[in-house]
């Protein structure tokens, strides 16, 4: 009884033992076959995307419109480009473009630079050194002076005529404050100050200058010493301070000086009267008797 207990005992054994291991490898496999089939499923994902990103690559390059010379070509896709030329396509067609024959504007808009020898005419002026321009302010002053040409065309003519309307009132306004200036300096031949150039004359004259001065105007560093020397001496026939022949040559304050000059009252008649003679009493000597 016992040896058959034992043998009983020993089969329930070798049976829960086996069970166990069937266990264990059906855990095995559930873990392997479903990471492999999640691998099969995500590999396709990357093949869809793949077209769609290579598609974006190969866009074509279209340029709106490039000016070259009188001709105008619009909705030109760019074939190719080097240094020198470019390449494109267009509704007529498919032509070669110098790049030395584009404005600057274009040249920065396409990504060339303006110190490449090779799409820039030699300078001259060899030996001196170069100066590089940042391309950003090239590019920035072309746009204000294409957008100045845009806004002046876009104007009517009605515009036109009240800017020069205003601009006409301007220099009669000038003109009439030179003619103020010289009468109230004793000078009263104003008829030459409606004119432009010749109204320095008649300003020459009241400032006690030789009206010859006038042909300064021929040699610009000259001219910038007779219109100083004139600041002081107008001021003084003004019969005011060196302050304000001093605010005649600063910038902005000129204008305000200017204008102190032609508006404010002038001198009594009896005070350095022009184009006369001081008379002085001088005590006459006496005869002996």
């Amino acid at each position: 009884m016992a040896l058959l207990n034992r043998r009983h005992s020993a089969a329930r054994i070798m049976q829960t033992t086996s069970r166990i291991l069937s266990c264990a490898a059906l855990l095995a496999l559930a873990m392997v076959f479903p990471a492999q089939g999640q691998d099969a499923n995500s590999d396709p994902k990357p093949e869809t995307t793949k077209p769609e990103t290579a598609r974006q690559e190969i866009k074509p390059e279209i340029i709106e419109s490039i000016a070259v010379g009188s001709v105008t070509y619009t909705n030109a896709e760019v074939l190719n480009r080097t240094r020198t030329d470019l390449f494109i396509r267009y509704a007529g067609g498919s032509v070669n473009i110098k790049i030395r024959d584009l404005d600057k504007s274009t040249q920065l808009q396409l990504g060339y630079s303006l110190a490449d020898p090779a799409t820039n005419a030699p300078q001259s002026g060899a030996g001196l050194p170069d100066i590089e321009i940042d391309p950003r302010y090239e590019e920035l002053a072309e746009q204000i002076v294409w957008e100045t040409k845009e806004y002046l065309n876009s104007l009517g003519p009605q515009a036109v005529y009240a800017a020069g309307g205003c601009v006409l009132l301007l220099y009669l306004f000038f003109c009439w404050c030179c003619a103020l200036i010289c009468q109230k300096a004793r000078y009263k031949n104003t008829a030459l100050v409606w004119f432009p150039l010749l109204k320095q004359i008649p300003l020459l004259r009241a400032a006690d200058m030789n009206p010859w001065w006038i042909l300064a105007n021929l040699f610009p560093p000259v001219f910038a010493i007779v219109y100083i020397v004139w600041a002081f001496k107008i001021a003084k026939a003004r019969g005011r301070g060196v302050l304000t022949g001093f605010l005649l040559l600063l910038p902005v304050l000129n204008v305000f000086a200017f204008l102190y000059l032609a508006f404010s009252d002038p001198l009594p008649e009896a005070e350095q009267p022009r184009g006369g003679k001081i008379l002085t009493y001088q005590k006459q000597p006496r005869r002996a008797a």
